[in-house]
């Protein structure tokens, strides 16, 4: 057996995606031409060419900053149990973008919006949910004024090959206490204070990446194939607010 896990040191460092940022402060002009300070995160980027709803123009469009996803070099080592276990070091300065690529070129295909580069009137978390064989999906949950939102699409392709077609593309108004469920399973995930990028590798299997973004912070997680535990439970969560038919064996 093969066991491959990642540890990424925490994402509380200065990082940007190798673009152009604007400032970490946007300024809005008063009558009385004094200024009032809005909080934004540090990935805002003005210079991406997007349409309409944020999808960005250009097919081969990142969907996530860089440096999110840092190169990793990995040593191998088998324990006492002949358990292979793969140490992953980040090459510094190096990041990972055959991953972003992959992603992103799945998300485009789905139409679904960036998430990161500009000012949102509104909290947003997205599974994107990549199974090797199977249907791609995504799950949008939105807070907009304390009006909540789901979206949810589904492919005819599989997350491991090519995205395919866009086959379903429903979205509902969820109810306050099920917007609060989800942020309960977030908070008891310590989301926010979750290490970046990929943290658990394997072959075949499913990559479970949850975005989130707020008018002050931007993240991005990915574990691979979970079966338990607490990520599990927020991604599987949203899967249980959807109409999606899948068995319990299909969530790999």
């Amino acid at each position: 057996m093969i066991l491959i896990a990642i540890a990424v040191t925490s994402c509380n460092q200065s990082k940007n995606n190798g673009n152009e940022v604007v400032n970490f402060s946007d300024s809005i002009a008063m009558s009385d031409s004094s200024a009032v300070e809005i909080k934004t995160h540090p990935y805002i980027n003005s210079t991406i060419n997007v349409g309409e709803n944020n999808v960005p123009i250009d097919k081969n469009e990142f969907y996530f900053p860089l440096d999110f996803f840092p190169e990793l070099s990995v040593d191998m080592e088998q324990d006492s149990t002949g358990t292979w276990i793969m140490s992953p070091k980040i090459i510094e300065g190096v990041q990972d973008t055959f991953v972003v690529r992959w992603y992103s070129k799945h998300l485009y295909a789905m139409k679904e919006p960036l998430l990161f580069n500009k000012n949102l009137n509104k909290e947003v978390y997205r599974f994107t949910w990549l199974r090797t064989f199977d249907n791609l999906v995504v799950i949008r949950i939105e807070n907009i004024g304390n009006k909540y939102k789901l979206i949810w699409k589904l492919t005819d392709g599989a997350g491991g090959y090519e995205p395919g077609n866009l086959i379903i593309n429903k979205s509902s108004e969820i109810k306050p206490e099920e917007w609060e469920m989800f942020k309960s399973k977030l908070d008891s995930l310590d989301y926010w204070n979750m290490n970046l990028g990929r943290l658990t590798l394997g072959d075949d299997g499913s990559e479970w990446i949850l975005e989130g973004v707020n008018k002050d912070k931007y993240n991005v997680v990915t574990v691979w194939s979970p079966s338990k535990g607490k990520y599990y439970e927020v991604c599987n969560y949203l899967l249980s607010l959807t109409d999606l038919e899948i068995t319990e064996n299909e969530k790999y």
